[in-house]
């Protein structure tokens, strides 16, 4: 069940968290109550599960997703501005004056 909350938001103390950092990686809290660490922590892309964490703390398991998501999103960003570089750079190469 995703929270209603904002993406990017992670409410502590809430039912079930969802933090969004990029477009398409995405996490959850979801609870377990019958587990030894209850709570785990799930990034997941495309609908495919990349990571699955277990916790013994709901605060412990937001602030996983926090924390990786934004390094997901920087890596994300990095890629993006490299790219843009190199289109850049090569749009005069091949040229003959």
């Amino acid at each position: 069940m995703a929270s209603p909350q904002a993406p990017g938001s992670v409410k502590v103390g809430g039912e079930l968290g969802t933090v969004e950092a990029m477009a398409s990686a995405r996490g959850e809290v979801v609870e377990i109550p019958t587990e030894d660490l209850p709570f785990k922590a799930v990034i997941s892309s495309d609908g495919k599960i990349l990571r699955e964490t277990y916790f013994a703390t709901r605060r412990s398991a937001e602030a996983f997703l926090a924390m990786r998501l934004e390094e997901l999103a920087k890596a994300e960003r990095a890629r993006d501005l490299s790219a843009k570089h190199s289109a850049q750079s090569g749009a005069g190469e091949g040229r003959l004056d």
